[in-house]
């Protein structure tokens, strides 16, 4: 069976598009770069939460990373939700820590770890001139760390998007009280 393959447009500093393909890692090598994240995310996840999880509720985060954030309406169809304040201090130590932990897990090789199976457009549009992120990371991003930056979360979000949702799925489903997130508030209400 092939790997699957994805495509998209980046824009780099000078706003000028480049197409990038991707191909799904490898069985083995996805699980080995997973477990790296779920330790570098481990570490950071605590102040994470604490900085932007008090902006949102648990149900608003899982359903802004499915894509989808459906929030309660008024009578007059006027979307609803409690105001809630950000934690910069919280944000701020999650960032050092996720640094902190990218540098352990090897830094910029870790990050070309990520990118080996991603190929750029050197020359914008055409599909001709094709760079592999990896072996090509000095020229490619050279002044342009910000296309870095968003094609590893693009890598990343192709790779393992639905694993990071699939867990939750059952959660947010419309299944009413008797879907998982019903169970639990009528179990909570009950104390």
């Amino acid at each position: 069976m092939p790997l699957k393959s994805h495509k998209v447009e980046i824009l780099d500093s000078d706003d000028k598009a480049h197409h990038y393909h991707t191909t799904q890692y490898p069985g083995g090598e996805s699980f080995q770069i997973l477990l790296e994240l779920m330790t570098i995310a481990g570490s950071a996840g605590g102040d994470v939460m604490e900085g932007v999880g008090s902006m949102f509720s648990v149900v608003e985060l899982v359903s802004m990373a499915q894509g989808s954030l459906d929030l309660p309406k008024d009578a007059l169809g006027v979307e609803q939700r409690e105001e809630k304040t950000f934690n910069g201090k919280a944000f701020g130590n999650a960032v050092i820590d996720l640094v902190v932990e990218v540098k352990q897990a090897g830094g910029l090789e870790f990050i070309k770890r990520i990118l080996q199976h991603t190929i750029r457009s050197a020359d914008g549009k055409s599909e001709n001139a094709l760079l592999n992120c990896a072996d090509h990371f000095d020229t490619i991003y050279q002044g342009n760390i910000g296309e870095a930056f968003e094609a590893v979360a693009w890598v990343l979000k192709e790779n393992y998007g639905r694993t990071i949702t699939r867990p939750f799925s059952k959660l947010l489903s419309d299944q009413g009280p008797t879907g998982m997130l019903g169970k639990l508030s009528q179990a909570s209400s009950k104390k």
